[in-house]
Parts: structure tokens; C-alpha cells; sequence
């Protein structure tokens, strides 16, 4: 089987390397710093690299498109996990496809952000129902929320409506309500808006 050389910038490191063999392959050879998060698989798109020839190289494929934009395609960048020798390559390796220390982003543009929960708690003190005001709980409810908190065109959980009455008289009608958007979903004892908790999961971001 035929071998070529292979020399990596800006280093200057010269490596052999058989026909069909990746440039990911001839780096790990070579000792160059060149990030590979996927171990080679080709799903990362994080091993950049530009050739000198694009004759010396197989043909582009469709899963390298994905990672690179046109702009990259003409200017030789591909991904060194997916492109195969077949022939003598210069080969540089960009600052961004470096594994190197990661630096810390300690400058950027502070934004404002308004806070508009999903899930919100709102303490409720309902009159008694009269003689005079003989509505039901539920539309009473909803008229507090409109008076005192602009709420309107909300709609209840159905096992919870079934069971607010007695919910509202076992809390002496001072309790308070858990919306979900536009959906009243519990009641509670007394004053709790204080305690509400949420949580947030950061799946990983690599740069």
C-alpha cells in the first residue's frame, strides 16, 4: 500500500502515513493538538482542518457538509476525522480546533431580561359567600385574580375543581393558588408564595 507524507502547520511536524488513513489518524500520530470530542466519529464537527490539495484527499461527503458552511467548503476546511489520504498534504490546524486550556469568558454585553415564569403563586383572602353574593367559589376565585392581579381567561385543573369548595372552607378561605400559564393546579394552606422552587439542567456546552 502506498504511504504519503503528511506535514502539519504551523509546527512543521512531518509524518508518513499509508493511503486511506485519516488526517485525524496521521495527528494522533504525530502528537498534534487537534480536538476530537467524538473519538473520531465524525458527529462533532470540532476537527477543522485546511488542505493545501484537495487532490490529495477523498471527495467531501455529505455528513462533512453538515458541519461545514460553503464559505469553509471553498477554502479547503474539512473535518480531519472523515478525510482520508491519498496523497502528499500540507496540512494546517487552526487555533479554534485546538484542544488546549479553556479560557473563561470574563467580557460580554450585560441584557436585561424580564422574569416570566411559567409556574406563579398568588395568596388569596375570598369573602364568604351571602345571600346576596350567592356565586360559586370558582367564579369568585377568578374575579379576585382579575381585580387584584390582572389575570383573566384562566381555566382550573379538573381535580381540583371538583374538590374547591371544600379545599377553600378547610383553609378558612385564606389560601393560596399554583398557576401553571394560564391553569390554576393547586391550593395550599395560608400564605406560601415564598416557596417556589425550580430547577435548571446544563446538558454540557463545548466551545
Amino acid at each position: 500500500m502506498s504511504k504519503f507524507n503528511i506535514i502539519f502547520q504551523p509546527e512543521g511536524k512531518r509524518v508518513e502515513i499509508e493511503e486511506g488513513n485519516t488526517i485525524l489518524a496521521a495527528a494522533l500520530k504525530t502528537g498534534i493538538d487537534l480536538t476530537s470530542i467524538c473519538s473520531g466519529k465524525g458527529i462533532c464537527g470540532k476537527c477543522k482542518i485546511i488542505i493545501n490539495d484537495i487532490t490529495a484527499v477523498n471527495q467531501i461527503n455529505t455528513k462533512e457538509m453538515e458541519f461545514l458552511t460553503p464559505a469553509e467548503q471553498e477554502n479547503n476546511v474539512r473535518l480531519a476525522c472523515l478525510t482520508k489520504v491519498t496523497g502528499n498534504l500540507v496540512v494546517k490546524v487552526p487555533e479554534s480546533s485546538r484542544t488546549g486550556k479553556q479560557r473563561l469568558q470574563i467580557e460580554g454585553i450585560d441584557t436585561s431580561v424580564e422574569i416570566n415564569p411559567s409556574v406563579r403563586k398568588y395568596y388569596i383572602e375570598l369573602g364568604i359567600p351571602t345571600l346576596e353574593d350567592p356565586r360559586s367559589d370558582a367564579d369568585r376565585l377568578l374575579e379576585f385574580l382579575q381585580e387584584k392581579h390582572n389575570l383573566s381567561s384562566l381555566q382550573f385543573e379538573y381535580a381540583l375543581l371538583k374538590n374547591l369548595a371544600s379545599l377553600i372552607r378547610e383553609n378558612d378561605w385564606k389560601f393560596t393558588i399554583t398557576l401553571w400559564r394560564d391553569k390554576i393546579i393547586s391550593i395550599e394552606p395560608a400564605n406560601t408564595t415564598d416557596r417556589i422552587f425550580g430547577y435548571a439542567v446544563d446538558i454540557g456546552t463545548t466551545k
